[in-house]
């Protein structure tokens, strides 16, 4: 047994909450007073607290759960509740219950789900509950339920030998000799009667495991009650199951053949219907053409009266924007070209005022250039040091031969070309190479230079740079007025200027900008270009007047028209007999022939239907005729019985288990199970420094000795007063529960123990939980961490 969930509108202070839990550990997290033990005091309530209370014996339930209005408030409530689910090897259980505060004397509901039904009655259910726990509300309130503040109360019982507790009895008498020899009726007699009253219900041919046969084959003759049951109940099952197939099937064959009669009554009607109506709708459809192209010829000559002189005045302006953008773009064109031939004729007379030297007046110029520093390289190539020491007061003047430029004296001056060296009034001499003609190429210098000079004159310039700028100039000039020809031929393509001027000069009003033309056809909303629109526009207006001569021909025509509109729309009564659905058909004879198709076809599905009702019916009264009674009473009864054989063998079964389970046990004293339980587990938790003696084990009076000296509850820490608590609890869920399948909930169990019990606590709760069902409460984030693999609940 397990629970898998628990929830509340309201009960104490928890509301509208719901916990799901797992097997194993489940820890539910929670500060101090955020319902952690009133969320173990909803489970044992749910559990065991009477949905009727009583305003005397239920006062501190009434008090202590029913939840309270807030501060400020005048609120009183008069209701909690609760539910559980409990997972079993059955299936599962779900627990409801509500109590209410102002009606004491009626009940508060309660509802028990199980996997066969609902039930609402409360004893039933507690009889349900009795057999699923197993034991009652003392065990479950005070050792495997129990609430941080019922575990003082609980242990204390336990230490003192005289005082009275409802769970210390119920303990005792549960592990107590319930099947000990009484009435002078042996353990192993009442063994074997159980055993026998299971094999008068199941016999050897039954698997009471699998709640079927042992064997496929069917022994008809011989079995046991359940296997008798069994076969009874499948039985029953097949007949019933033959008879509503049967049943069905004469239901789909009914179904078809009424369906089919109607159908083909349906289709035989709307063929006479048609028949009827055949010629009016042929001669209908020939109105109809004609009507369609009178309705659409009248409408065309309307569109066109109406966009007839709208069209002619649009075609005006469009031909007046696209005149005045033709002129607007000759007087640019004319005007852009006579701006370039201005500039050509201006570049013309500027080069013809312009001299310009030939290719051989600038290389005569260079070769003279090149020969004048030839010669001069020639009067260089010396390296002499002059070293003249001036005697009175004559000055020297030093000039070069090659340059004519005066060279400043100065002591040890170092000569490198021809010099003339001149003493005013003294001397005069000359420096030079001894193999050059000094006169001979002074001479040269000067015929050269001469040369250079009088083309220099010629053209007004000083430099060769300057003279080659003058030849550059006059190119340059050349290729721009080449260019702007060019240029000009390609802006007038075929045109000529003189052609354009002629018609620039025949424009009498200066047209607009173009920008503005642009925009004045833009506002004609014209859906193409301009030029096409009038092209198109002119032939449609033409069409017009060849189709109409003019709008008042347009007019006559629209009238005559309408004068065979209202003849033809009095034509239409006529047709008034025809049906709506026949109007639209566009080949009545076609129609006709599918309509007699359908009838055909219809009539024949429906006498199929027919004789195969005919033969249903025959075979389900003959199958009734042979069976003994209603099949459905007789499945019932066969039911019912099987499911009483199978609950009442369950239920032997039970008890044969746990019957064999207390004889093992009680062998031994029925209390030295759970001694020896305690003593281990006390030991475990304090490394031996704690440990108990049972002076009276029949009565579970417990001794707890620390370090040999016997503590009472007052003397107790409360670090060992969880130590032994837990220890208990521990030992009595390993005895009730010795195959697993046990619930326990702890709520802070070990708060006050020191880190070695702790260590150990949390060890031997994981250990535990393989085998059971934990539930465990706490505000303290280490459990978080002690106990990492668990189902983790926060409040």
């Amino acid at each position: 047994m397990k629970i898998s969930k628990v929830s509340c509108t309201q009960f104490a202070g928890i509301r509208n909450q719901e916990f799901t839990f797992t097997d194993g550990i489940n820890l539910v997290y929670g500060k101090n007073e955020s319902g952690k033990s009133t969320l173990a005091n909803l489970i044992g309530y749910i559990l065991f607290q009477n949905n009727k209370l009583d305003g005397r014996t239920d006062k501190d339930f009434i008090e202590n759960f029913f939840p309270v209005c807030k501060k400020g408030s005048n609120l009183e409530f008069d209701f909690a509740d609760g539910q559980l689910t409990i997972e079993t090897e059955d299936g599962t259980y779900v627990l409801k219950k509500e109590w209410e505060r102002h009606k004491l004397s009626k009940a508060g509901n309660v509802s028990l789900s199980t996997p066969d039904g609902v039930i609402k009655d409360a004893d039933r259910i507690n009889e349900v509950l009795k057999s699923i726990l197993l034991y009652g509300k003392g065990i479950y309130s005070d050792f495997l339920l129990t609430p941080q503040r019922n575990l003082d109360t609980s242990l204390k019982s336990l230490l003192n030998a005289s005082e009275k507790n409802d769970a210390k009895d119920e303990l005792i008498q549960v592990v107590s000799q319930a099947f000990a020899e009484s009435d002078g009726i042996s353990m192993d007699a009442v063994e074997q009667e159980i055993q026998n009253r299971i094999r008068a219900i199941a016999g050897k041919d039954w698997d009471i495991e699998r709640q079927q046969p042992k064997s496929a084959k069917r022994n008809t003759t011989r079995g046991s009650e359940i296997l008798k049951a069994y076969y009874c109940f499948r039985d029953a099952n097949d007949v019933l199951n033959e008879v509503q197939d049967r049943k069905k099937q004469l239901i789909e064959v009914q179904e078809n053949f009424i369906k089919f009669k109607k159908e083909a009554s349906d289709a035989e009607q709307e063929e006479n219907e048609f028949r009827r109506v055949k010629v009016l709708l042929e001669n209908k459809k020939i109105f109809d053409e004609t009507y369609s192209n009178l309705q659409r010829y009248l409408e065309r000559c309307q569109n066109i009266e109406e966009e007839w002189p709208a069209l002619e005045e649009k075609l005006k302006k469009a031909q007046e924007l696209n005149q005045e953008k033709k002129n607007r773009e000759l007087v640019d064109k004319y005007r852009k070209g006579k701006k370039i031939y201005d500039e050509i004729v201006s570049k013309k007379v500027n080069i013809d005022k312009m001299l310009c030297p030939t290719s051989e007046e600038i290389q005569k110029v260079e070769r003279c250039t090149n020969k004048i520093c030839e010669l001069r390289n020639r009067l260089r190539g010396m390296n002499l040091t002059a070293a003249i020491h001036m005697m009175g007061e004559n000055q020297i003047f030093i000039s070069s031969i090659s340059s004519g430029e005066k060279i400043e004296w100065r002591e040890n001056l170092e000569i490198h070309e021809a010099v003339n060296l001149v003493i005013p009034g003294v001397m005069e001499m000359v420096l030079a190479p001894i193999d050059v003609n000094l006169t001979e190429i002074n001479r040269e210098i000067e015929n050269m230079q001469k040369t250079i000079d009088d083309i220099f004159t010629k053209y007004q310039v000083d430099t060769y740079e300057q003279l080659e700028n003058l030849s550059k100039q006059y190119g340059e000039i050349n290729r721009d007025i080449e260019n702007l020809e060019n240029s000009l031929n390609y802006y007038l393509g075929e045109d000529t200027l003189e052609t354009l001027q002629v018609q620039y000069e025949e424009i009498d009003n200066e047209p607009r900008e173009k920008q503005l033309i642009l925009q004045k056809i833009e506002e004609l909303g014209l859906e193409k270009e301009i030029s096409d629109f009038i092209a198109c526009t002119d032939t449609i207006l033409k069409g017009y007047q060849e189709e109409f001569e003019n709008i008042e021909g347009l007019r006559e025509i629209i009238r005559n028209n309408q004068i065979n509109m209202e003849n033809a729309d009095e034509k239409k009564s006529d047709f008034k007999d025809i049906p709506p659905k026949y109007v639209s058909i566009e080949l009545p004879e076609k129609y006709m022939e599918e309509l007699e198709k359908q009838t055909r076809l219809l009539e024949h599905e429906r006498d199929k239907w027919w004789e195969e009702k005919i033969s249903k019916e025959s075979r389900l009264e003959e199958y009734l005729d042979n069976l003994d009674g209603d099949p459905i009473e007789q499945l019932n009864y066969a039911q019912q019985n099987f499911e009483y054989l199978k609950e009442l063998l369950k239920h032997w079964n039970n008890i044969e288990k746990v019957f064999k389970a207390q004889k093992e046990k009680l062998k031994q004293s029925p209390m030295q199970d759970i001694a020896e339980h305690f003593s281990k587990y006390l030991q475990m938790i304090s490394d031996g420094q704690v440990i108990s003696e049972f002076p009276n084990m029949e009565k579970l009076d417990m001794e707890i000795y620390s370090k040999d000296r016997l503590l009472n509850y007052a003397k107790l820490s409360e670090g060992t007063k969880e130590t032994v608590s837990l220890a208990f609890r521990l030992a009595v869920l390993d005895h009730l529960f010795p195959e697993g399948g046990g619930i326990a909930i702890f709520d802070d169990p070990f708060a006050n123990m020191d880190t070695e019990r702790t260590a150990q606590s949390v060890a031997l709760i994981q250990d535990f939980a393989k085998r059971h069902q934990v539930i465990f409460l706490t505000c303290k984030d280490e459990y978080l961490d002690l106990f990492p693999e668990s189902n983790v609940q926060i409040l």
